[in-house]
């Protein structure tokens, strides 16, 4: 088993790097230098500077979403989310397979004494509403391409946009099928996994319980949505940076095709296929190429260095030091007690 896995990661590596030099080569592929200097040289760094504020506060934000699915368990300060968020942030930065999302649940079980099992619950419900908005805005976006052209809104994409919102309602509000079918699957496991499997389960199932009360659902939708007009936000103010003239609704279909190139696996950093993915999402406003990698290097500066730097501060703080959360301390001194 052992010597299968490590097989299967040095597969992973090694598609991981012909993925990224391959997009590292269509990135800086006929560029011209010259270009390049003179964007950035001509770039405005106030808009720059702002886009960075912009996207420190949208992983700020993300704390607001995160509370209100784990405050039935504990009332955890933002300040403890933000710094949650930045270290899950910074590991998917730095290592393959989002492994943030399981440093980050890692973390906030261990320092926070609520189970591992129901912070993943949170967090897959995070993920869930990530892929069915994202779902949902690319069903939509041919009619934005079609209204700009002068032909209409389909009615027919707006309609498959509201199919993928009712699964997701489905999902949440009907989840027992979901729920058997995981368990029917693990059922070729040993008996002693088996069980453990089973306790997620039940925690995950405590945690999708949260959305069904109509008030918890509706405001973790509407913060998602605020997310994305976050991020939409930062493009907005990039293009005001490099003097692009865009239409609005650019800034969304950037957002949509980059984080269609965190699919493929990839090395550290992403570099090359942040880029290359800039330059697509440009090329359908005919921006020119060399422009645009500038504004790709820049826009992967503002997304990444400032969450590299705080969670590499964060992670010395909260993984590598050991001292005991109060909600530790608590659940030692009440058992000394006893």
């Amino acid at each position: 088993m052992a010597a299968a896995k490590k097989k299967i990661n040095k597969w992973a590596i090694s598609v991981a790097m012909v993925v990224t030099v391959l997009a590292v080569w269509l990135s800086f592929r006929a560029v011209e230098w010259q270009v390049v200097r003179k964007t950035f040289a001509q770039a405005n760094y106030f808009w720059v500077a702002l886009a960075l504020a912009n996207s420190l506060f949208g992983v700020y934000a993300m704390g607001w979403r995160w509370r209100i699915l784990l405050r039935p368990k504990e009332k955890i300060p933002m300040s403890s989310l933000f710094r949650l968020n930045i270290i899950g942030q910074y590991a998917n930065i730095l290592m393959p397979a989002r492994t943030g999302e399981v440093v980050r649940a890692y973390i906030a079980a261990r320092d926070s004494g609520i189970s591992g099992g129901f912070i993943l619950g949170t967090i897959a419900i995070e993920r869930i509403f990530d892929f069915m908005v994202f779902l949902t805005l690319w069903l939509c976006m041919p009619s934005f391409f079609a209204f700009s052209k002068g032909q209409g809104i389909s009615f027919l994409v707006f309609m498959l946009g509201g199919v993928a919102i009712l699964l997701l309602a489905v999902f949440v509000f009907r989840p027992g099928p979901f729920i058997n079918l995981t368990r029917w699957i693990t059922k070729v496991l040993p008996e002693r996994f088996r069980e453990k499997v089973y306790l997620q389960i039940d925690n995950l199932s405590e945690a999708f319980v949260l959305l069904q009360k109509p008030m918890v659902f509706l405001a973790i939708a509407a913060i998602t949505f605020a997310l994305i007009l976050n991020m939409f936000l930062t493009n907005l103010f990039m293009f005001q940076a490099f003097h692009f003239k865009l239409p609005l609704w650019a800034g969304l279909f950037l957002i949509l095709v980059r984080q269609t190139g965190d699919l493929p696996p990839a090395m550290p950093g992403r570099i090359g296929i942040f880029e290359y993915t800039v330059i697509l999402a440009l090329a359908a406003f005919s921006v020119e190429r060399s422009a645009a990698l500038s504004f790709g290097i820049m826009l992967h500066i503002v997304a990444y260095v400032p969450k590299i730097i705080l969670g590499s501060i964060y992670g010395v703080r909260l993984g590598l030091k050991d001292n005991p959360s109060p909600a530790r301390e608590r659940a030692r001194t009440a058992g000394e007690t006893k």
